[in-house]
């Protein structure tokens, strides 16, 4: 478990001052009160937040996911985590299939295992 100590959490409910508790990278609760855990940050002063969700984009950072490359695809999500966002959906029209599969490849789900989600709907792939 990780503790993140801020008073500029932002939650549902605005910003709050306390405690962020993290378990196997998924964000278990915000507390006001200390618990036990095994990592602590103090990040008084600074802003937290969850990371963002971008639900429509052509890719990031001059790599489009038009193109359909391993490449661009990869180099567009890295670009997306260092900028704050964890999660995409990529909207394309053309190459979805072949989308999909660079999604599946050994290089990519090491790439994602580390650093970032893509989401890709039914519809998309349609």
């Amino acid at each position: 478990m990780i503790e993140i100590k801020s008073n500029k959490i932002i939650t549902p409910n605005g910003l709050r001052s306390g405690y962020l508790y993290i378990d196997n990278g998924i964000i278990d609760c915000f507390s006001k009160k200390k618990k036990c855990a095994d990592e602590y940050f103090d990040f008084n002063g600074k802003y937290v937040s969850p990371g963002f969700i971008d639900l429509h984009t052509h890719g990031a950072g001059g790599y489009p996911f038009i193109n359909c490359t391993e490449e661009d695809i990869i180099n567009a999500c890295d670009f997306q985590v260092k900028h704050g966002t964890t999660s995409i959906m990529p909207t394309v029209t053309a190459g979805c299939r072949v989308l999909l599969n660079i999604c599946k490849t050994p290089r990519f789900r090491r790439f994602r295992g580390r650093k970032s989600n893509v989401l890709l709907s039914r519809r998309t792939l349609q």
